[in-house]
């Protein structure tokens, strides 16, 4: 008589399939995934704070300056 295996679960509690050698279920593979290719989320007012203003007018500067003598420009 064959043994089974025991069944595997993913940390969601979705039962895994037999053929899947991973921790976890299709789902939260992606979910897992997109947290590493994809940017962060973040609110609206996020961008608009006098911080984030200051920190990308400083940063824009630079750039600016570097096109402007031609340090950025590549053939």
């Amino acid at each position: 008589m064959k043994q089974q295996a025991a069944s595997r679960y993913c940390r969601c509690g979705t039962r895994l399939a037999r053929d899947n050698a991973g921790s976890l279920c299709a789902s939260c593979q992606a979910k897992a995934r997109d947290l590493v290719i994809r940017p962060p989320e973040a609110p609206a007012e996020f961008w608009t704070t006098d911080q984030m203003s200051d920190a990308l007018g400083r940063n824009c500067q630079y750039l600016w300056i570097g096109v402007s003598r031609g340090l950025l420009i590549t053939s």
